[in-house]
């Protein structure tokens, strides 16, 4: 094909039609400059199409990745209300001390065995691995691209008064109450005795943490829970929208 066009010019100027030989050079270059900006939309509209392509299967993975997560949210908000169940239960004795003939030292020691409560921790591979890569950004939604870029922080925050109930009253009660309630071994004749769960409640500061830490401190952190899941469930009805949008 060049050498086509080459031939045509050079006919041109040997038989002297300088004009026309200059009208069709103009008429080449423009012909070349079309045939480009063609050439770079098919190559754009390819290249978006792989972006579509991959942005679709990126939100499979977000939708599958944030329904796990709810379902893990609700289990540990499930055990911790347990946990805030027991504690109402646990002070219910210490404000009145004679219902403790009423339950046995193993009713106790059950219940003070529930209290730590449970953790949640999520699922980020799909999150971490747009993220590294900057696929972050073949998300078009703004709202659901910045839900998901400040989701990690949403979570630490919201999750850090759980982490400090679960952290600061099993401390106390590994260090202070599970030993007592441990079974005693005589070693002499080897005999196991246990431990009257019952007299936990003379021990000092245990009234504070189950108050405090599993009572007070454990409802606000509930909210907090409440609150995530909350968060999560509007990126999971922004990812459908996505989706069903396609």
């Amino acid at each position: 094909m060049i050498k086509f066009f080459r031939k045509i010019r050079q006919n041109l100027l040997s038989e002297g039609k300088t004009g026309t030989y200059l009208k069709y050079a103009i008429g080449e270059i423009v012909l070349v400059v079309v045939g480009i900006l063609i050439a770079l939309q098919i190559n754009n509209a390819n290249e978006r199409n792989k972006i579509l392509i991959a942005e679709q299967q990126i939100l499979l993975g977000l939708k599958n990745e944030t329904n796990s997560n709810i379902e893990k949210l609700k289990l540990v908000t499930e055990a911790n209300k347990v946990s805030l169940e027991y504690a109402n239960i646990l002070t219910q004795y210490f404000e009145n001390p004679k219902k403790l003939i009423e339950i046995s030292g193993d009713s106790i020691a059950f219940l003070t065995y529930r209290l730590p409560g449970a953790l949640f921790v999520p699922e980020n591979g799909i999150l971490n691995s747009i993220t590294a890569t900057g696929q972050l950004s073949y998300i078009r939604n703004l709202e659901l691209k910045y839900a998901l870029s400040s989701l990690k922080d949403k979570v630490e925050n919201e999750m850090l008064s759980t982490n400090n109930v679960q952290n600061l009253g099993s401390k106390y009660l590994d260090e202070k109450i599970y030993p007592l309630m441990a079974p005693i071994i005589n070693f002499k004749d080897y005999t196991r005795t246990k431990y009257d769960a019952r007299k936990v409640f003379e021990v000092p500061e245990f009234t504070i943490v189950i108050k405090g830490t599993f009572g007070t401190r454990r409802r606000l952190a509930l909210e907090k829970e409440e609150g995530l899941r909350k968060n999560y469930e509007y990126i999971l009805s922004l990812i459908n929208q996505e989706l069903d949008s396609k």
